[in-house]
């Protein structure tokens, strides 16, 4: 005879033909009998035990002799399962009854047996017999214990307490299968029992682990990313330190995590119990039976294999050791509630003072987890109520609390660059006065969260009280959306005020009774020396009503949307990393490094995922990820890996501004990359210069712009991309197009004004790129324009292929719009950039088709200075003669007034007589030059024309016959001409 209740309740008849096949009693009530007695075999079960099973609510007057009708069912059930044996299985023995049942008869006590066996084979090494003792015990469950009889409290209990028992042999099981190199085989499994338990973080280690081992990495990260969302949402807490190292070695990706071997690999009886689970403000935390305490706040205890990293507390050593109960203790008289202190240290006890609630522990007061003053393990006291209403967990003592910062989030390893920021952000902390707190800001990605935790700990000892984290804006449930999808659609939701302190009262192991939980939590405050940080918030006024204003405790609030001003504010504003941090962020780039941190921004978030995209990819170089990071479009996505998500944050803060911010944005990413001023940005919003100011300003009292001086901002760079981004995405095509319009005309305009400081390179690059951006659009008349304003800039600077790009668009451009003249002017001075180039043949070709160009479209100074090029082809050549009649030409086309025709036809006229040694001669076209050049305020042709008639008549071969551009004395006879720039 078998009985099976891990699943719905069978019996199975003896293999005789006359009994062999099931015989599961019908009737409700008989299964309850039946599988009361077979959840505590060979236990003595009372008759009032039974009666309560079957009637929990109220029994009938009739109950006892209801329940002897019952049992006599089951006898004949047993009977009929087993003629020979069952009359002596079911027995009275008082005060009730006495289920005889063999250990291989029951399902339940055959798991209990393996599971116990499989733990000695994991303990001994043996991972292989481990491995098939435990798979076979996780065979023997069909589904929840006794799924098809009703529970009452001893079915009840039993479930439980298998409910923690069967995914603790699960995760053992999958130890000693990682342990055998099994993890590709475990992915699928471990993926369908992590959505299964969701709140179990060893099956999530697991998991990671597996996915690590497979060569799988983002997805490991990805892992840790869900479970940690899980967490925060569902319970207002972070993952155990057990998981949140196994995370860092993930991150760091230089050695094999140690593999998860479960909760119960090195404890307690197999089976027996269920690890405790842990409680928090007085009530059970389901499913988090296998988070680990840990030692004095730090994972890295729990990391290293200490004693609490890898049992619980309900499983003590056999030598005697008490560790710490798995339950949230706090200050004595209600202070921070924090993890049990791991390692079962008696704790000195200390006095918090009058007026505490409860008092303090005296000397030799047993503490939770530690030991009595006779050395015996201590009971966990009962919870006390205070004076304010508020529930208060016992206390512990110590000087300094052992958990003094277990709420914080571990400490960033790679926090790298900021070595004054954390001097000064610990000084202010520790220094703190009545009703001043901190503020960390600055754009997303700068290492906000990392830079506060960091000083936190470092301040940790200044508020004995403890030190509490909360998220004010935790990331949503639901996957992000797409990259089409992404954007001011979604706005972040953040904490309110009264759900925030409802979170810290209960870190802090307080629940309210009745009323305003931000008065519970300004009474905390006030009573205690507390550091609250509050990272992520959305705005100051979401934080306000949280803000310690009394003596003794303060906060540190991190946000990249937190303007300067605010009452009590002490602000640390973060940005890039220097150069040397960033190189030693991303030593694995070697010769590229630099090049990857400038499109990184030096942004920390972005260094650091493109520091771990090379440590995850071994076959990519630096090169090969300095490659793929240079393209604009791409490059935001490409910077995310697991949790780190480069685009993901920056999103983040944009979708948590106002709509009218979040426009101010995104219209500005129309302008070219580097630093603009206030015309271009007016242009860009399309507003009056005053009303541009003030958007200006305000985006920038966020965060997110950088003020480089009067009149001068920048993005920082991947904000940049992201506005450009932000752009196509979120405003119409037409809007985004007549941004990008008034743009090139505003820049037109400021490389028109003679006052203008000269391009540089770099702007020269970026206004070529809007010329493109432009005739992408179709913008043929913004692009043409553009490039006119571009042309001289271009040829002062000798950029060639900047030069060659912005003309030849243009060109095509001004073909597009029908515009003869723009063509002409293009089609010239591409002609003027191959003369330059020693391109002499398609020089001649440009200048022949713009030539004809201008005379259809009748633009006689387009028709001159092609006259002119042409001239000077001829001139180089030494056909003089030909180049006089084509500048004789160029000047007897009547021109409206002085302009750069009349002025290039005089200049080769001057250079055709000083090369025929008519110094005096060529004085006349160069006055004539300077003239036009000082009219039009040019002073780079104006310079150029006084240098020429300095030099004129001298015994020098050379001469200088374009601005910077010098004719050098042939020096071989096959060379027509030589020209230096």
């Amino acid at each position: 005879m078998r009985f099976r209740i891990l699943g719905p309740l069978e019996v199975a008849g003896d293999p005789d033909p006359a009994s062999a096949g099931l015989h599961t009693p019908g009737p409700a009530k008989i299964r309850v009998v039946l599988g009361t007695l077979l959840a505590r075999p060979n236990q003595v079960v009372s008759a009032e035990a039974l009666i309560d099973e079957l009637w929990p609510e109220s029994p009938p007057r009739t109950a006892l002799q209801t329940l002897h009708v019952y049992v006599s069912q089951v006898r004949k059930c047993l009977m009929a399962a087993s003629p020979r044996h069952g009359q002596d299985t079911l027995v009275t023995q008082r005060p009730g009854y006495l289920l005889r049942v063999a250990s291989d008869e029951l399902d339940l006590t055959l798991f209990e047996r393996l599971h116990e066996q499989g733990r000695a084979a994991v303990q001994a090494g043996a991972y292989d017999r481990a491995a098939d003792l435990l798979a076979e015990a996780q065979d023997l469950w069909r589904g929840p214990l006794l799924s098809d009889t009703p529970h009452g409290p001893i079915l009840q209990t039993a479930a439980a307490r298998l409910h923690e028992a069967r995914p603790a042999a699960l995760e053992l099981r999958i130890g000693a299968d990682l342990r055998l190199g099994r993890h590709r085989e475990l992915v699928a499994e471990l993926s369908a029992l992590v959505t299964e338990h969701p709140l179990r973080e060893e099956l999530h280690a697991q998991l990671m682990t597996a996915l690590y081992r497979s060569e799988r990495l983002p997805e490991a990260l990805r892992a840790y990313a869900r479970v940690r969302r899980t967490l925060v949402e569902e319970l207002g807490v972070e993952p155990g330190p057990r998981l949140r190292a196994l995370h860092r070695q993930l991150l760091a990706a230089d050695t094999a995590p140690t593999p998860a071997l479960g909760p119960w690999a090195d404890s307690g009886p197999a089976g027996g119990h269920a690890a405790a689970p842990w409680t928090h403000a007085g009530q059970t935390v389901p499913g988090a039976a296998n988070r680990t305490p840990t030692h004095g706040g730090s994972a890295d205890f729990a990391a290293r294999g200490g004693p609490a990293a890898a049992r619980p507390a309900s499983h003590a050593p056999a030598d005697g050791r008490a560790f710490a109960a798995s339950t949230y203790v706090g200050q004595a008289g209600g202070g921070v509630a924090a993890p049990g202190t791991g390692d079962g240290a008696s704790v000195a006890a200390r006095s918090v003072g009058e007026g505490a609630v409860g008092g303090g522990l005296g000397s030799g007061t047993s503490v939770p987890g530690g030991r009595g003053a006779d050395g015996s393990a201590a009971p966990a006291p009962a919870h006390r109520t205070g004076s304010t209403g508020a529930t208060v967990p016992p206390g512990h003592g110590g000087s300094v609390p052992l958990g003094l910062t277990a709420w914080l989030p571990a400490e960033d390893p790679v926090l790298v660059g900021r070595s004054g920021e954390l001097a000064r952000l610990t000084e202010l902390l520790r220094g703190a006065t009545a009703g001043s707190w901190a503020a960390v800001t600055g754009q997303p990605g700068s290492g906000k969260t990392a830079l506060a935790v960091a000083a936190a700990r470092r301040a940790a000892d200044a508020y004995p009280d403890g030190v509490l984290f909360l998220d004010l804006c935790p990331e949503p449930a639901e996957p992000a959306e797409s990259a089409e999808s992404a954007g001011a659609a979604r706005p972040a939701v953040g904490l309110t005020p009264a759900e925030a302190s409802r979170r810290l009262l209960r870190q802090a192991g307080v629940s309210p009774a009745e009323g305003d939980p931000l008065d519970a939590l300004r009474a905390l405050t006030a009573t205690r020396r507390l550091l609250l940080v509050l990272d992520n918030a959305r705005s100051v006024a979401q934080v306000r009503a949280l803000l310690p204003v009394t003596a003794g405790s303060t906060a540190v609030v991190t946000g990249p949307l937190l303007p300067a001003g605010s009452a009590g504010m002490r602000t640390i504003r973060l940005g890039h990393v220097g150069h040397a941090a960033a190189r030693e962020i991303l030593a694995g780039a070697g010769p590229a490094a630099d090049e990857i941190a400038r499109l990184c921004g030096r942004l920390p978030l972005a260094l650091r995922a493109a520091a771990l995209l090379l440590s995850s990819r071994p076959h990519w170089t630096g090169e090969t990820l300095a490659r793929t990071l240079r393209p604009e479009r791409t490059r935001l996505t490409s910077l995310g890996i697991g949790e780190l998500d480069v685009r993901e944050s920056l999103l983040r803060t944009y979708r948590a501004l106002p709509e009218d911010e979040r426009r101010t944005v995104r219209l500005l990413g129309a302008l070219p990359p580097g630093v603009f001023g206030l015309r271009p940005a007016a242009a860009a919003l399309g507003l009056p210069s005053r009303r541009a100011a003030s958007a200006v300003e305000s985006v920038t009292d966020r965060g997110l712009l950088l003020p480089l001086g009067e009149d001068a901002y920048a993005f920082p760079e991947l904000l940049r991309l992201l506005a450009v981004d932000r752009l196509r995405a979120d405003e119409s095509r037409e809007s985004a197009n007549e941004a990008t319009a008034r743009v090139c005309g505003a820049y037109a305009g400021l490389l028109a004004d003679p006052a203008a400081a000269p391009a540089s390179a770099q702007e020269l690059s970026a206004l070529t790129d809007l010329v493109r951006r432009a005739h992408a659009a179709t913008l043929w008349r913004p692009a043409v324009e553009l490039a006119d304003a571009l042309a001289g800039p271009l040829e002062r600077a000798v950029s060639w292929e900047n030069w060659e790009a912005a003309h030849t668009l243009a060109l095509d451009a001004a073909r597009r719009a029908g515009d003869r003249g723009a063509e002409a002017r293009m089609v010239r001075s591409l002609g003027d950039l191959c003369w330059q180039q020693r391109r002499t043949e398609e020089a001649e070709e440009h200048y022949r088709e713009a030539l004809r160009l201008a005379e259809r479209a009748r633009t006689a100074e387009e028709a001159a200075r092609a006259l002119a090029g042409l001239a000077e082809l001829r001139l180089e050549h030494g056909r003089t003669a030909e180049a006089d009649a084509l500048v004789g030409d160029a000047l007897a086309r009547p021109e409206p007034g002085p302009g750069l025709g009349r002025y290039e036809a005089y200049r080769v006229q001057a250079q055709v007589r000083l090369r025929s040694g008519d110094a005096a001669g060529a004085a006349v076209p160069l006055g004539k030059c300077l003239a036009i050049a000082t009219e039009l305020r040019d002073s780079r042709r104006e310079e150029h024309v006084r240098r020429v008639l300095r030099a004129a008549g001298g015994d020098t071969d050379a001469h200088e016959v374009r601005p910077g551009i010098w004719r050098l004395p042939m020096r071989e006879p096959a060379s027509a001409t030589g020209m230096r720039s």
